[in-house]
Parts: C-alpha cells; sequence; structure tokens
C-alpha cells in the first residue's frame, strides 16, 4: 500500500497551477432527512442533500503570480464560478475536480517569514 505524500499535491484554480501550495483541504458533507411515518415506531432517515466546502494555504514567490487571481477573484467582485482541481498525486493524474466560489481571501506578510494567502470556498455542484 502505497501512502501519498502533501509534496505530490497540487491546487488548480481555473486550470492555472496555483502558487506553491502549502496546504489544501476539501470536506463534503451529506444531510440526512427524516421519512418517519405517523405508524413507525423508529426513526428512518434517507439521504439528503450534499454541500462541499474547502481552503487552501498559498505561498507567494516572484515568480509564482497565478494565485493573484484568487485575491482578484474577490477584490472585483466576480459571481462567475470556477472549476478549482485538487491533485492528489501529479505523478498519476488523480484529482478531485469541483465547481467552486471564492468566499474569502486573507494575505499575510511579515518580516522573516513566507508570504502566504489563505483561500476559502464553497462547492457548486
Amino acid at each position: 500500500m502505497t501512502v501519498l505524500s502533501g509534496s505530490k499535491g497540487q491546487l488548480l484554480y481555473d486550470g492555472t497551477l496555483v502558487a506553491p501550495c502549502s496546504f489544501w483541504e476539501l470536506t463534503v458533507s451529506r444531510e440526512t432527512l427524516e421519512s418517519t411515518t405517523l405508524a413507525d415506531y423508529d426513526a428512518t432517515l434517507v439521504s439528503g442533500r450534499r454541500s462541499g466546502s474547502g481552503r487552501a494555504t498559498l505561498f507567494f514567490t516572484s515568480s509564482a503570480c497565478a494565485g493573484l487571481g484568487l485575491l482578484e477573484e474577490i477584490l472585483d467582485n466576480a459571481a462567475a464560478e470556477k472549476t478549482v482541481t485538487f491533485v492528489l498525486d501529479k505523478d498519476n493524474a488523480e484529482q478531485l475536480e469541483e465547481t467552486a466560489h471564492i468566499i474569502d481571501v486573507s494575505a499575510a506578510v511579515s518580516v522573516g517569514n513566507a508570504a502566504v494567502c489563505s483561500v476559502s470556498f464553497e462547492v457548486s455542484e
């Protein structure tokens, strides 16, 4: 059994490799709906709607400016959905691809530390 390393992971935004990514996370959850009728003695449940969200932490370097598109997306108040691709293993093309809206971007710069940007998004479909 092979364990994947984070060094083989990447994050693509709208088909473009984003700046070096130190962390990404995708969470998908499904609601349950109660379908109990009056004659039932026990509760019964059925699967309901799915929802997803995620976040990523990016490093900014002088040569990796593709990540600026994430900042511009929310600063320009763009409402278009974009494709976010989570690459688990770039060597074997193992990836998850979702349509998402950027909902939160924060950038941090401090002396002695790498400039980073945190991005949050909601999965649309």
